[in-house]
């Protein structure tokens, strides 16, 4: 059977915060429970959002500082390698 932890007791200090924190969760409406999913759900489409644009934007960056090179150092045997089988397969 699992052990269960043992409760850690909270200072006044950290219980008036705590209290605080409960105050501002009721004072800004999100003890409904159908809001509170509609406000998850838009943060998680916004995370979705801005993560793929992030990587987006970063792989374009990347691309475009690659472009500035004839050769890629750590990469020219790769890129070597499907220049060849692109026209050994007389594609183009």
């Amino acid at each position: 059977m699992k052990q269960e932890k043992p409760i850690k007791e909270l200072s006044d200090k950290e219980l008036i915060r705590l209290g605080k924190s409960l105050q501002q969760v009721y004072d800004t409406g999100y003890l409904s429970l159908s809001r509170m999913l509609w406000l998850t759900f838009l943060k998680g489409c916004m995370y979705g959002l801005g993560i793929f644009l992030g990587g987006t934007v970063i792989v374009g960056l990347v691309a475009w500082i690659l472009g500035f090179f004839d050769q890629v150092p750590l990469l020219q045997p790769v890129i070597d390698a499907i220049l060849k089988a692109i026209q050994v397969s007389g594609v183009s």
